[in-house]
């Protein structure tokens, strides 16, 4: 059961750091192609959870029983948003990206959060439960792939994922704080 609680608290967080990707995929999905965005948008998340993997098993072997603190990297991302999101004032409209480069980028950049918030799961994980990373980081992925096609052929707005997107930077700080924890999943 603990293993299950995992997998779906890891799926969340994952998914609540994509939630700038999912609006961004529903504003290109008409303009670029919804097949084109999701095929980048699903390539982009698979090389994030391998750069996860490496920087998370890097932390481990490099910070020894220090890697729990990695969980300051996600409070500080977390911290951090909060505090530009109040500070922006720039609400001017962008071009939209088109090519496959730069989609690429686009997604890659809306990434960051979420690769630093696998790693510092992933590292703070002991071996038997670094699968379940992955399955449910992949679970999410599933997920938003499956809600934008769904979107995509009702025709909804992305009102409800911009206002969801606004917990992200609580989540970071909420995973953060589990990482500091003493918790089931650490590895030392």
């Amino acid at each position: 059961m603990a293993e299950l609680a995992f997998i779906v608290s890891v799926a969340f967080a994952h998914a609540m750091t994509n939630l700038d990707n999912f609006a961004v995929l529903m504003i290109l999905a008409g303009a670029v192609g919804l097949s084109r965005c999701l095929c980048i948008f699903v390539v982009v998340q698979s090389l994030c959870l391998v750069i996860a993997g490496f920087v998370g098993e890097s932390a481990t072997n490099f910070l020894g029983p220090w890697v729990g603190y990695i969980g300051f990297v996600p409070i500080t991302m977390g911290a951090m948003a909060l505090w530009l999101r109040r500070q922006s004032q720039n609400d001017n409209p962008t071009e939209i990206p088109t090519s496959l480069s730069a989609l690429t980028l686009l997604f890659f950049g809306l990434s960051f959060d979420t690769v630093a918030m696998i790693s510092t799961i992933v590292g703070d994980s002991s071996a038997d439960w670094k699968a379940y990373v992955y399955l449910g980081s992949v679970l999410s992925i599933f997920a938003l792939v499956v809600l934008l096609i769904a979107y995509s052929k009702i025709g909804k707005s992305s009102r409800f994922v911009e206002k969801a997107s606004t917990l992200a930077p609580y989540i970071m700080i909420a995973v953060g704080l589990y990482v500091l924890g003493d918790t089931l999943t650490d590895t030392i």
